[in-house]
């Protein structure tokens, strides 16, 4: 039942009053809700959609603990990491995000969301400049027209203070 309820919450566009009346409906039955790696996933992903990042990067955290406490590590595959960083990075926890993401691309090395986004995680807060560069080079290798991550190294020049290269991107 739990499993078809957040499904139904997930399901087609993102509808806010939706998404957002799910997650507190779960909120509250939370302590029955089954501490299995697959609803605390789904619950995470509801979170992601709902744009409730504190309780999206909980109920993975929970999915992971789950996953390694039942011995099903190779199930944590690179777009689980993926979600985790991303969870992290909007509550602002960015060493862990960072971590995250970097998990991600070592179970995935072309993951070119994944090296997008720590590379632009990075270039706003302008630190580790020339790792993000190296990160967004990845992904730009990987879809060369993507224009979120042409905007990336544009961003990153930026930070640099290499306007020129900047206004190209």
């Amino acid at each position: 039942v739990l499993n078809e309820y957040i499904g139904f919450a997930l399901r087609g566009e993102p509808d806010s009053d939706r998404l957002n009346g799910a997650s507190e409906v779960l909120a509250l039955i939370e302590d029955i809700i089954p501490v299995d790696a697959g609803a605390q996933t789904l619950l995470g992903l509801l979170g992601l959609r709902a744009e409730r990042y504190d309780f999206a990067l909980t109920h993975l955290v929970k999915a992971e603990e789950a996953a390694i406490e039942a011995g099903d590590e190779e199930t944590l595959e690179a777009r689980f990491y993926f979600w985790l960083g991303s969870a992290a990075e909007r509550v602002k926890e960015y060493d862990q995000a960072e971590e995250y993401f970097i998990v991600a691309i070592s179970k995935q090395p072309d993951f070119a969301e994944a090296h997008n986004y720590l590379a632009y995680m990075n270039a706003e807060r302008g630190v580790k400049l020339e790792e993000a560069y190296d990160h967004v080079g990845v992904a730009l290798a990987v879809e060369p027209e993507n224009g979120a991550f042409i905007d990336t190294r544009g961003w990153i020049y930026y930070m640099q203070g290499k306007y020129e290269e900047a206004l190209l991107d």
